[in-house]
């Protein structure tokens, strides 16, 4: 949609370039949340997760879970098949008085509040650790799963076909 014009119209106008260097997208948001201590929930594609998690551990100490593929916020790339790669970092955890309805944003976000007082320096400098330990992996040479990516595309496109209900022969 609208707010997201500019990434979209990059991925566009770069298509060839991203195509043929591009491994994986970083999108470094919401660094350094007073109160996101939980750096648990990891956003990377099927074939970045093993190095994304590994970033979180050895940054962090915490041991990552998968989470489901996010399909908005600034994820302009992944219909061309370039996957994430830490989306964020830290989230406020379950339960938090900041945390905005469902979901991990807190409510001074975006806002005019959004000041220096709710920046955490302790918890941005591990932000700033779990994304260059990941980032420094990954352009180093750790390259991505491609067969688990391929497990990935090929179990999306069955669970597809199934809900087709046989409409579809995919």
């Amino acid at each position: 949609f609208a707010r997201y014009t500019g990434s979209s119209l990059y991925a566009r106008k770069n298509f060839a370039d991203l195509e043929r260097y591009c491994v994986g997208y970083t999108n470094i948001d919401m660094p350094g949340i007073r109160g996101s201590d939980d750096f648990r929930q990891v956003t990377a594609g099927p074939d970045l997760f093993d190095l994304a998690a590994a970033a979180v551990r050895d940054a962090t100490g915490q041991e990552g879970r998968c989470e489901k593929r996010v399909r908005a916020w600034d994820q302009s790339f992944q219909n061309m098949g370039i996957s994430s790669f830490l989306i964020w970092s830290s989230v406020l955890p379950p339960g938090s008085p900041y945390r905005t309805g469902g979901g991990n944003m807190p409510w001074w976000w975006h806002t005019e509040a959004d000041t220096e007082e709710y920046c955490d320096p302790e918890i941005l400098a591990k932000d700033t650790a779990v994304y260059l330990t990941g980032l420094s992996r990954l352009l180093g040479g750790d390259l991505p799963d491609v067969p688990v990516l391929w497990r990935a595309v090929r179990d999306r496109l069955s669970a597809i076909e199934v809900a087709s209900n046989g409409t579809l022969d995919l």
